[in-house]
């Protein structure tokens, strides 16, 4: 995918999340970001009940799963994961709800938990699905941790006044996506957009 292409396909994103969290904004001032009423509006916007439950295998082989039906879909998680991890995975999978087409859902899951799990993608996994688990990622952190936020925490992080850790346990998400968030390649990618959508209000 070209540059150009994954702008659009980034600013129609953040468009989405955008809308979600401006109708979530009479109680977006709480932090954490209160998943379960994201999850209200979600269910809202796609037409489709959301149900959780745990799944039986390991987190080290897959943490979470999206099953569709024709009027719900059901969420599994990982019964291992932490408060937060658990929180991140199943908005992860709520963003698919949002993002995903017919042509994105893979023909092949096992291929892709594999691949995902490596950390390399081969010509062997469908380039949709690909875009799918990178664009529903971009969601969840965009939910759970809006722009807003970072814009105010990045400079206190990168003077070490505060820390990730305090970051990610203040807004209940794993380091890790805090540290993605942070990162040269999401800001450059993220903030020009958000940024641009300032600047129209």
């Amino acid at each position: 995918m070209s540059d150009d292409a994954q702008t659009l396909q980034v600013r129609d994103l953040i468009t989405t999340t955008n809308e979600i969290l401006s109708t979530h904004e009479v109680n977006n001032e709480d932090i954490p970001i209160n998943l379960e009423e994201i999850i209200r509006l979600i269910e809202r916007k796609t037409n489709a009940k959301i149900l959780f439950r745990e799944g039986s295998w390991s987190s080290e082989a897959i943490r979470g799963r999206l099953l569709r039906y024709e009027h719900k879909a059901v969420i599994e998680y990982a019964s291992e994961l932490n408060p937060c991890w658990r929180r991140f995975v199943t908005c992860k999978e709520c963003c698919h709800l949002l993002l995903d087409s017919e042509t994105m859902y893979t023909k092949d899951p096992v291929a892709l938990i594999n691949q995902l799990i490596g950390g390399q993608f081969s010509s062997n996994l469908e380039p949709e699905a690909e875009l799918s688990e990178y664009m529903a990622v971009i969601g969840a952190i965009e939910l759970l941790f809006p722009w807003k936020y970072r814009k105010q925490l990045y400079e206190k992080y990168i003077n070490q006044e505060i820390s990730l850790y305090k970051i990610a346990s203040t807004f209940r998400i794993p380091g890790h996506y805090v540290e993605i968030a942070f990162g040269e390649k999401f800001i450059k990618l993220t903030d020009p957009i958000h940024t641009e959508f300032a600047q129209k209000k």
